[in-house]
């Protein structure tokens, strides 16, 4: 069985008019707060950090029980609406892929210096391979989130980022 057969759905995703945004204002806002809790949640267990926008074809975006998906165009408009809430956040000019929130990169800046205090890692250097492949909740983060992450840690002096793969915590 497949990680997302293990994931539980909640009772939207069986649905229909759930797949299709809806044209009532009021509506329009329950079903994308619906669909961000949905994505955050998705991806948290699937240890998805990036979404692709034209990746429609995921178990996340496509009811192959009720044949439905969700459109590209609708899936933009609820990252819009996620990206407007801090729970997302473009990461190219053409809005094709978003780091996914549902940790801000504080928190998980914050989660990878706590560990890395209690690793005994202050004042040593550690490449971002060993970071992402460290047995941890931000294992198999992807490099361009990790960096964002490490960033902030860099501009509250936690840390500094060492040439292009390194990072020296303080």
């Amino acid at each position: 069985m497949s990680e997302a057969e293990d994931f539980v759905w909640p009772q939207q995703y069986e649905f229909p008019p759930f797949f299709t945004i809806q044209p009532n204002e009021e509506t329009r806002k329950h079903q994308f707060r619906g669909w961000s809790q949905l994505i955050l949640d998705y991806c948290q267990a699937q240890r998805i950090f990036i979404l692709e926008k034209a990746r429609t074809d995921i178990p996340l975006f496509q009811n192959k029980n009720i044949k439905r998906q969700l459109s590209v165009d609708a899936l933009e408009q609820i990252l819009e609406d996620m990206s407007a809430a801090g729970k997302a956040e473009w990461i190219d000019k053409k809005k094709d892929r978003c780091f996914v929130y549902w940790n801000t990169p504080v928190e998980w800046g914050n989660i990878i210096y706590d560990w890395a205090k209690s690793n005994g890692l202050l004042n040593t250097v550690e490449t971002f391979f060993e970071i992402m492949n460290a047995e941890t909740q931000f294992k198999g983060m992807d490099f361009p989130m990790l960096l964002h992450c490490l960033k902030t840690l860099e501009k509250s002096q936690k840390a500094e980022l060492i040439g292009e793969d390194g990072v020296k915590f303080f």
